[in-house]
């Protein structure tokens, strides 16, 4: 994906859901990105959204080398 909006997430999710024939799904684990988190909420109904950690772990140290 070029851009990631909320909006661009959520075709993504709508159009998956009329692809594969998922059963409710429970979890999902992403990165941080906050566009990802605002589009799964309207899609995705009863989960648990969980971020990555080797991405949050590689935004730490980002952030460590950057001071």
């Amino acid at each position: 994906m070029t851009r990631r909006r909320a909006i661009d997430y959520a075709a993504l999710f709508h159009k998956l859901k009329e692809i594969v024939p998922l059963p409710r799904v429970q979890r999902i684990v992403t990165d941080f990105e906050r566009a990802i988190f605002v589009a799964d909420q309207k899609h995705f109904e009863y989960f648990t959204h969980f971020g990555c950690n080797f991405h949050w772990c590689r935004a730490i140290i980002k952030k460590i080398r950057d001071l």
